[in-house]
């Protein structure tokens, strides 16, 4: 999704216990490589899957992955993977549920012969989550932060105002060091024992009509940047909701430019953020991404 890279992997071929293990194995870049993975189980709900998932970032689980959800969505129709999960497929429109550590997502799958068009993914687990934590303006290194949850977001507006040698056009050692600055002195605060966590940056100077640019430099202390991440930007979206960037009330729309390289901000594709507010709090988020492929499928020995 966008460059995001999510290996989806069937649970039920992976020894109890080592899921987390063999999950780092297949994303290490000397096997197969990835940002993501999801280890995929059978439900006992009428079209619904469980996962685990994990991030290259850590060695341990984490609670959600949007891009996974649009993967999952894209698989479910167009390979034959998910085959033997008990999911119907239906046109022109699918419904599945995964069951998540952040909750149940309600995944929305547009289909037409076959292929699909679209597939919507319900944040409102991850809100809810989000919120249950807190969501609080900080400052990291200097500069006005936002803790989402437990995630990191930062408007690069911000970052410029403290750090004028920042350059998000073209990501270079001058800028990284300062985003590494700013990611460690977040982890020091709040996560001391955490090599990353999610990290969002955006800015308001889009270039492609969209609202926003972005990136997720989730562990750019190891060089860990991703073009475009479902996750973080709905952590964005909350974020512009509590700077007072959106409307208090009502349904909003953030179209986030995205996809393009892990050295620049922004890109050529779009990830949607739907939003329903209520007194300046996030009731119902939904996001769906305009470029997802499946990039190989097969086996892997691990």
């Amino acid at each position: 999704m966008g460059g995001n890279q999510v290996i989806l992997l069937d649970g039920r071929e992976i020894p109890e216990d080592r899921e987390l293990e063999k999950a780092l194995d297949a994303l290490d870049p000397l096997r197969l490589g990835g940002h993501q993975a999801g280890v995929l189980y059978e439900s006992e709900g009428e079209n619904e899957i469980a996962a685990k998932i994990v991030t290259i970032t850590g060695e341990t689980y984490i609670s959600m992955c949007g891009g996974l959800t649009q993967i999952l969505g894209k698989s479910l129709v167009e390979a034959s993977f998910l085959d033997d999960f008990s999911l119907v497929v239906s046109e022109p429109e699918t419904e599945i549920t995964l069951i998540t550590d952040s909750g149940p997502v309600v995944i929305d799958v547009e289909v037409e012969g076959g292929e699909v068009l679209k597939t919507r993914t319900s944040m409102n687990s991850f809100v809810e989550e989000c919120y249950e934590i807190g969501i609080n303006q900080v400052s990291t290194a200097g500069v006005r932060s936002y803790k989402v949850g437990d995630a990191h977001c930062v408007q690069a507006e911000d970052i410029y105002e403290k750090y004028p040698e920042v350059d998000l056009e073209e990501v270079r050692e001058p800028t990284l060091k300062v985003l590494r600055r700013i990611q460690r002195d977040y982890l020091k605060q709040f996560y001391p024992d955490s090599p990353g966590m999610t990290f969002s940056v955006y800015d308001r100077d889009p270039r492609q009509k969209g609202d926003v640019r972005v990136i997720f430099p989730h562990q750019v202390v190891t060089g860990h940047i991703e073009p475009s991440c479902g996750t973080g930007t709905t952590v964005i979206g909350m974020a512009m909701v509590e700077k007072g960037q959106l409307a208090d009330d009502g349904s909003v729309r953030v179209v986030a430019e995205s996809g393009g390289s892990n050295d620049s901000i922004g890109g050529p594709e779009k990830t949607s953020l739907d939003l329903e507010i209520e007194a300046g709090k996030v009731k119902s988020a939904c996001f769906s991404h305009d470029s997802v492929e499946i990039l190989a499928s097969g086996y892997l020995r691990l």
